[in-house]
């Protein structure tokens, strides 16, 4: 069961296209259906324009507004980079429950402008510049419940409803930000030294607004795949 979970997301996320081979597995065989998953990841990475689905590496987000625990932040122009390497760690489709059960671990670099003002943690902050942030070996844990449908042609396809995420960053995060303070170099050092030196607090308080965009479209690549993608063409029934 566990497997039928694989191989349904496998391919119904991790094949591009008709032109790149891949192996069709049987449902129960999981060393099959895992060197598939990682061997389409990156195909999935560089966007399926076939399905109107934008490249995830290097992905595109056009601005992040957060307002929580008395910070104001706006980041904006980012480039998110190193989804295509992310290893696949857990991969499950429980169809009793009809839930992807999805596992990934990655080193996430984002580049772009941020504007900050109000209260990081316990000091002020004021800053508009560039950033910089890495997050080393990000585990993202990405629930999607799903039913069964037929598509126009009467063929059956999974169709996404949802999604919810978790996350952990088990290394570390660094965080990299110009002009702090009106390029007050002084106050800036020590803002980025508090920053980097809490960044396990910081990453639990403010982490997930900041993560939601790329998650969203994450699933939104893999919701759009499998909707276009007849079961019985990707997975041995």
């Amino acid at each position: 069961m566990i497997f039928r979970t694989l191989f349904i997301v496998v391919q119904l996320v991790f094949i591009h296209s008709a032109s790149t081979p891949y192996q069709k597995c049987d449902i129960t065989d999981a060393p099959c259906i895992s060197k598939s998953v990682q061997t389409y990841l990156p195909f999935l990475a560089e966007g399926l324009p076939e399905y109107g689905t934008a490249p995830l590496d290097p992905m595109l987000v056009d601005e992040i507004k957060i307002e929580l625990a008395g910070l104001i932040l706006n980041m904006r122009d980012l480039d998110i980079v190193g989804l295509k390497r992310s290893k696949i760690e857990k991969l499950d489709v429980d169809m009793k429950k009809q839930q992807i059960h999805l596992v990934y671990g990655s080193d996430i670099v984002m580049k772009g402008r941020y504007k900050a003002a109000g209260r990081l943690l316990i000091l002020p902050i004021s800053g508009d510049g560039n950033c910089n942030i890495k997050l080393k070996n990000l585990k993202t844990d990405l629930t999607m419940p799903f039913t069964i449908v037929k598509n126009k042609d009467g063929v059956e396809v999974i169709e996404l409803s949802s999604y919810k995420f978790k996350f952990e960053v088990r290394d570390y995060a660094h965080f990299d930000l110009t002009n702090l303070f009106n390029g007050n170099k002084l106050l800036g050092e020590t803002m980025l030294t508090f920053i980097n030196t809490n960044w396990k607090t910081l990453m639990t308080e403010f982490g997930k607004p900041v993560l939601d965009s790329a998650i969203k479209n994450v699933y939104s690549a893999i919701k759009t795949y499998l909707k276009n993608q007849p079961l019985q063409d990707i997975v041995n029934l």
